[in-house]
């Protein structure tokens, strides 16, 4: 009964700090947070390590949000995740490929969605510090399809990615588009892009000029480089979408701003001519 009561009291601690968080009353929260914390509730050590990361109601503290992560390893599969990313950017601990490999394997054994989307691009990055073999991308096809089959976008997108390209897997076109078209519905900048290059080359699917220009002006406003440079086309070539030069210079500009060389390259051409 008692162990009832102290979860009961770090829940709502939690919340307390939560309906303050969520207000930007990040002072007010982290004593909450704290509490929370030292009652052994996850939720509340994930948000007190992002608010030592962030620097939310206290000074920037990375070996601090390092430390909480550490402590919650154990109970917490998102914190081992959490403790990967730290070893994979040098984020308050010294960079390691191998000890993030290490929490991302077992975060990824445990069911853990980001992380086997993570160990998978650790292996077809080479980060493993062997030679990306076909056996190698294999196995990170195996752990995006873990990771896609539960809905996670970026490993839908990157499993879309490798059977367009044959990365791990026989190159079927139908099936990357399914998968694009999966991770696009969640908004998915880069699928959105690869999704809207097929429709517009009729590969793996019909040709869709008009779809396709949708997607590339979600993916453009969302900041994709490609896509705004892609869109422009459109609007230029009157693909999809009634011809508009200015607003094919527009979007093709945006890109060449961005600091793509293809877009500055387009961009220079038009201005000339």
């Amino acid at each position: 009964m008692a162990l009832f009561s102290k979860k009961s009291r770090a829940i709502r601690c939690y919340e307390t700090a939560a309906w303050f968080y969520d207000r930007g009353n990040y002072a007010e929260a982290i004593p909450f947070f704290r509490r929370a914390f030292a009652m052994g509730n996850a939720e509340a050590a994930l948000a007190l390590a992002s608010c030592y990361r962030e620097g939310h109601g206290v000074p920037v503290d990375t070996e601090r949000a390092v430390q909480i992560y550490r402590t919650m390893s154990g109970k917490s599969v998102e914190a081992m995740w959490f403790l990967g990313q730290c070893y994979a950017e040098g984020t308050g601990v010294g960079r390691s490929d191998k000890q993030a490999i290490r929490c991302y394997h077992q975060a990824a054994k445990k069911g853990y969605a980001p992380a086997q989307y993570s160990l998978a691009e650790c292996y077809l990055e080479g980060k493993i510090k062997q030679p990306v073999t076909d056996e190698i991308k294999q196995l990170a096809v195996v752990y995006l399809r873990m990771a896609a089959r539960q809905g996670y976008a970026s490993a839908q997108y990157r499993l879309g990615y490798c059977y367009e390209s044959g990365i791990g897997v026989s190159g079927f076109p139908e099936r990357a588009v399914q998968w694009y078209e999966k991770a696009a519905a969640q908004d998915h900048t880069e699928a959105q892009y690869r999704l809207a290059v097929c429709l517009l080359r009729g590969v793996g699917t019909g040709r869709d000029d008009k779809k396709a220009v949708k997607l590339l002006r979600r993916a453009a406003e969302n900041g994709s480089l490609p896509a705004q440079l892609s869109l422009g086309s459109c609007y230029y070539d009157g693909r999809g979408v009634r011809r508009d030069g200015k607003e094919a210079v527009k979007w093709i500009r945006r890109a060449a701003e961005g600091g793509f060389a293809q877009a500055q390259v387009l961009l220079g051409t038009l201005f000339q001519n």
